[in-house]
């Protein structure tokens, strides 16, 4: 084949299998050894909640094998690393959609706590 055909013929690449990996974890946050991440302030109980509800209905069985690919605006993945203290992309997403699958309670929860305080409890400023 003439060189100027060889540089117009589409090139090969090497197909790469996917990752093999283990069954799902609960969040396993990445960070160099030595190092601890702290989930910042309101994240880390509802994290926490969420994983462990989404854990029990067996909604995190398996191998993390679905892949996705999205498009962002970059000063909205710095302000949700921010504020959660996540850096890992993959971990941010995750977290994100785990909180919003995570079945919300707290309206069954607050309904439920009609009638608990006594009568003369008064609020005191």
């Amino acid at each position: 084949m003439p060189v100027a055909a060889q540089r117009l013929a589409p090139k090969k690449r090497a197909r790469r299998s996917p990752k093999k990996t283990g069954p799902a974890k609960v969040l396993k946050i990445k960070a160099k050894k030595g190092t601890k991440i702290k989930l910042k302030g309101w994240i880390a109980p509802r994290l926490a909640h969420a994983m462990q509800a989404l854990q029990a209905e067996g909604k995190l069985v398996g191998p993390r094998s679905q892949k996705l690919g999205i498009r962002l605006q970059p000063g909205l993945l710095k302000a949700a690393a921010a504020s959660t203290g996540i850096k890992n992309p993959t971990d941010l997403v995750t977290a994100a959609l785990a909180l919003a699958a995570a079945p919300d309670n707290y309206g069954a929860w607050l309904v439920s706590q009609a009638g608990t305080l006594p009568e003369d409890f008064e609020f005191d400023f």
